[in-house]
């Protein structure tokens, strides 16, 4: 089962002060345009929490009090089908806020958030970020191009459920997973069937996917990393700019 469906993590208070903290926070983009004092009333009653892999966030059609930001690890937007089936919607990572749509509609939220490794949290006050986005047009502009890259990667992501094979989406993903790294090598951030799922596909196709890539000589896996062994038979897939 791909889903936590078990209780919240419990997490524990970190004080502001504490060094982990502040330095995870210097690198979000979201709050490195903050003045201290909208700062400080932004992270007044929040809490810093460690989770680890496989923890519920939050559950599908819950009305969130907080908004997760992610300050170290990963994790997987989530939805289940009503035969019990499951889905993954999109993967976020360091420095994104999670659930920031709903939380802003003030509406229940349409999917659920689990991590994809162990993780560290900042829980954020729902009110105190909607008053903070209203009162300082630089955190506004922060989360509009979070949410803007976060909406552009979803599009990308339907133009190839819409228009390539199984294959040719392993391939597009690979190739641009590279390119983000910036290396010959990938390193995993989610267990392989939720991978598949990300990508519109079952764990099977995309292992299949993965052993036909190697059998080319695209790449080479072991485990949870994979070797660009030869970008040229991946890049093809990507769109022409």
């Amino acid at each position: 089962m791909l889903i936590n469906a078990g209780p919240r993590p419990i997490g524990y208070p970190v004080c502001m002060m504490e060094p982990s903290t502040l330095t995870a926070l210097r690198r979000v983009p979201l709050f490195s345009a903050l003045d201290e004092p909208c700062r400080l009333s932004l992270l007044a009653g929040s809490r810093a929490t460690f989770v680890p892999k496989g923890a519920t966030l939050f559950s599908e059609h819950e009305v969130l009090a907080s908004v997760p930001l992610l300050l170290a690890g990963r994790a997987a937007l989530t939805a289940e089908g009503t035969g019990g089936q499951k889905a993954v919607i999109t993967l976020l990572g360091e420095g994104d806020l999670v659930a920031v749509p709903s939380v802003l509609l003030g509406e229940p939220s349409p999917v659920g958030a689990v991590t994809t490794m162990a993780s560290h949290v900042l829980e954020l006050d729902a009110r105190r970020l909607r008053a903070a986005l209203a009162a300082d047009p630089r955190l506004g502009e922060a989360a509009l191009l979070m949410l803007a890259r976060h909406w552009a990667a979803l599009v990308e992501q339907m133009k190839d459920l819409k228009l390539h094979d199984s294959r040719t989406r392993v391939a597009r993903w690979l190739a641009a997973s590279a390119a983000g790294a910036g290396s010959g090598a990938i390193k995993l951030a989610a267990p392989k069937a939720m991978l598949a799922r990300n990508l519109g596909m079952t764990p099977e196709s995309f292992s299949r996917a993965l052993a036909s890539l190697e059998a080319a000589g695209a790449i080479s896996a072991a485990g949870s990393s994979i070797a660009i062994l030869d970008r040229s038979l991946l890049e093809p897939a990507l769109p022409q700019r």
